[in-house]
């Protein structure tokens, strides 16, 4: 704990966003303890609270969306795939074709 309450104090919120971004990302690195002891370090001058939410919020927001933006481009077209299989195999009926391909 303490080398990450180095690195606060030095670099500031900026360590706060990379761990958080990191985490969401899906590397193993835990975002909590970085939060908890960036919020016990927390002064109205250089960590003001507003200004931690929010770097923690938009870095869970871009790792959120880059996830989103990766599934929609590699999963979809195989979802896709599968559903006209089934669709071909006479497995899904033809009237709850509009209902599979809503999804």
């Amino acid at each position: 704990m303490g080398y990450i309450a180095e690195l606060i104090e030095q670099y500031g919120i900026i360590i706060v966003f990379i761990n958080v971004l990191l985490g969401q990302l899906g590397l193993p690195i835990p975002a909590y303890p970085t939060l908890v002891l960036a919020g016990a370090l927390i002064s109205p001058a250089e960590f003001p609270f507003p200004l931690l939410l929010a770097t923690a919020v938009v870095a869970a927001l871009i790792a959120d969306v880059t996830w989103y933006l990766a599934g929609q481009a590699v999963l979809r077209p195989g979802v896709l795939l599968a559903l006209k299989r089934l669709i071909h195999n006479k497995t899904l009926g033809k009237q709850n074709l509009h209902v599979a391909m809503c999804f």
